[in-house]
């Protein structure tokens, strides 16, 4: 039996199909027979995965198990065309679609329950042009392939961290990365999309045809087709990165956030850093990369400076004197190893709980908010983070992209992840204690890629974005057949 993946997520009813059966009941879909999925597997250039298949156990497998469904149909999408022949059956069939780029969104939406799942992850070519200073991104490779094709040549694509993490899923969903103060964030340095319509059509958006979609997808997320290949202006990047994390004791949270307030207010442009507060450190992995035995609630900054790292050192120096330090992991360091530092403290298989907002400053009642909340981190993997935006990231037009709340100075996303279902539920409740705690002093959100739990989507986009993502979804997608994300309703 043939083997491929897919990913995208819609709720429906599990369906039962087996290979061997000369009917597949989808029960209230409508019936696939056999000759039916036999014509799907001639158009196809990729595979077609089944339940029944040896395959199906690894290939349908997501970054957070606390998502995950079970699709009926796998088609591992080889070429373009193949994901064109995937929406087209879905739609005869009458069957719920989700699109798999890298499947590590925290809310699941590259897999779904009872209908079909396009993996794209077979797509994953990379082609640099350095002369032109622009990739070509196909859209089922990671940030660690776009990483190491782009670096070769001394450039760089603002990406996300973790060099796992998909391409396109997270840059239509925005893109924030160690590079976005510098040079935005990884949609604003979109210029080019091909992808396939909800009638199975391939088109491109650029600046000269379907610009108007080219901006519903610098943000808009996966809302308006499937998105196959991607065009991005590459930034010059040759030097090492003066780069990673200085460690401190928990119990300094406190001052080490109002020197973070203070830090930040003057900070250079070409500097970008996060803040973290993490528990008592649940997993080896995370133990180890951060230095600490035994495990204990720490704090981290970590930094990422762009320009020659003898003149970075500078910026950073203010840092190591901040309070006393456990341990100081800030060294030039290749851009491409700088990505993917997080790879072992974020692995795929367990269960995840993602929490975002935007907050416009850190007053003395929110850092008080930030300390208790880390306080009552329970046992397990806990963690609140504080990306400074500014610089690149709040320079563009208002309405430039699709991504909202450029203007506020952080992001602040709380995450919690447990191995074992049962150990969920303490993790589940701080991290809704913690959101109800902060709510007072949020001017936006959440980050839609920073999320896990359904939010409605006017108030993620706000009202004028969404709107004109309506709009656009009218024209491409009018019958929503692309719902399994944070999905915007088209315009009536």
């Amino acid at each position: 039996m043939s083997s491929k993946t897919g990913s995208a997520q819609h709720a429906a009813p599990t369906a039962s199909l087996s290979a061997r059966g000369a009917d597949f009941d989808l029960h209230d879909r409508r019936p696939i027979s056999r000759s039916s999925l036999d014509g799907l597997r001639e158009r196809i250039a990729g595979d077609v995965v089944l339940p029944d298949d040896p395959a199906y156990a690894a290939t349908h497998r997501i970054w957070n198990q606390d998502r995950q469904r079970r699709p009926a149909i796998i088609v591992r999408c080889a070429v373009a065309e193949d994901a064109a022949s995937g929406v087209r059956f879905a739609r005869e069939h009458g069957l719920p679609l989700a699109v798999r780029g890298g499947g590590y969104g925290p809310s699941g939406s590259s897999t779904c329950d009872g209908g079909i799942v396009l993996d794209l992850r077979s797509m994953r070519r990379v082609r640099v042009d350095p002369l032109g200073r622009t990739a070509s991104v196909q859209a089922g490779a990671t940030w660690g392939l776009v990483d190491a094709a782009t670096q070769r040549f001394g450039y760089a694509v603002p990406g996300t961290p973790l060099s796992h993490i998909g391409v396109a899923g997270s840059t239509v969903g925005g893109g924030f990365g160690h590079l976005r103060r510098a040079y935005g964030l990884a949609c604003d340095n979109l210029t080019s999309a091909d992808l396939v319509t909800a009638d199975g059509i391939r088109i491109t958006a650029s600046g000269d045809e379907h610009s108007e979609l080219l901006w519903g997808l610098r943000g808009g997320g996966g809302n308006f087709g499937i998105v196959t290949t991607l065009g991005f202006r590459l930034r010059p990047l040759p030097e090492p990165v003066l780069s990673g994390s200085v460690i401190y004791a928990g119990e300094r949270a406190g001052e080490l956030l109002r020197f973070y307030r203070d830090y930040t207010a003057g900070l250079r442009p070409d500097v970008t850093t996060k803040f973290s507060l993490f528990g008592a450190p649940h997993s080896a992995q995370l133990t180890q990369t951060v230095g600490v035995m035994p495990p204990m609630p720490v704090v981290s900054i970590t930094v990422a400076c762009i320009g020659h790292p003898v003149e970075a050192e500078a910026l950073v120096r203010p840092l190591r004197q901040a309070a006393p330090v456990l341990a100081d992991r800030v060294a030039p360091q290749p851009y491409v190893r700088l990505q993917a530092r997080g790879d072992e403290v974020y692995p795929p298989g367990g269960h995840a709980d993602v929490a975002s907002d935007y907050v416009d400053g850190l007053d003395d009642e929110l850092i008080a908010a930030l300390c208790e909340r880390h306080s009552a981190m329970p046992a397990g993997s806990a963690e609140l983070q504080l990306h400074h935006m500014g610089g690149a990231v709040g320079r563009v037009a208002r309405m430039s992209t699709a991504v909202p709340n450029r203007g506020a100075q952080f992001l602040l996303s709380a995450i919690a992840r447990w191995t074992e279902p049962a150990d969920g539920r303490p993790l589940r409740q701080w991290l809704r204690d913690t959101g109800e705690r902060v709510r007072p002093y949020r001017v936006g959100g959440p980050h839609v890629g920073l999320n896990s739990a359904p939010v409605s989507s006017v108030e993620a986009y706000g009202a004028e974005r969404y709107l004109r993502l309506a709009a656009l979804k009218r024209t491409f997608d009018p019958d929503n057949v692309f719902a399994g994300n944070q999905n915007v309703l088209p315009l009536a």
